[in-house]
């Protein structure tokens, strides 16, 4: 399941490492590339991918560990999606840009509600 771009990005971190790239910059550009590409709006697709493609993903990150691509005490892929998904509902609930700390609307106030009359 892994998308070319990542297989591409693991080629570069190949090529980062042979020019003498420290190992933990290597698990930190890893993980700022080829986990934050897989997370890339997965609050939307994971729930649509089947167990293989699941299992294809661990598979993934087991073998970036096994080159030496990533820290071997990374979290699981579901682990990072249900992080990803916690911190995204708390960022909503604690939104509050439509209000000043008093509660009154900023800018301009909302149209009526009600009939619309055009003439």
């Amino acid at each position: 399941m892994p998308s070319s771009p990542c297989s591409q990005t693991l080629h570069t971190l190949r090529v980062l490492c042979s020019q003498g790239l420290p190992i933990e910059g290597l698990f930190e550009v890893y993980r700022g590339v080829v986990i934050a590409k897989l997370l890339y709006a997965a609050s939307a697709w994971w729930g649509f991918t089947s167990a293989d493609d699941k299992l294809s993903l661990a598979a993934f990150i087991r073998c970036s560990i096994r080159q030496g691509f990533c820290a071997p005490d990374i979290a699981s892929f579901s682990d990072f999606i249900d992080s990803t998904d916690d911190d995204l509902f708390k960022q909503i609930l604690s939104y509050q840009s439509v209000a000043d700390p008093g509660g009154r609307r900023r800018g301009r106030p909302p149209p009526p509600i009600g009939p619309c009359n055009f003439w």
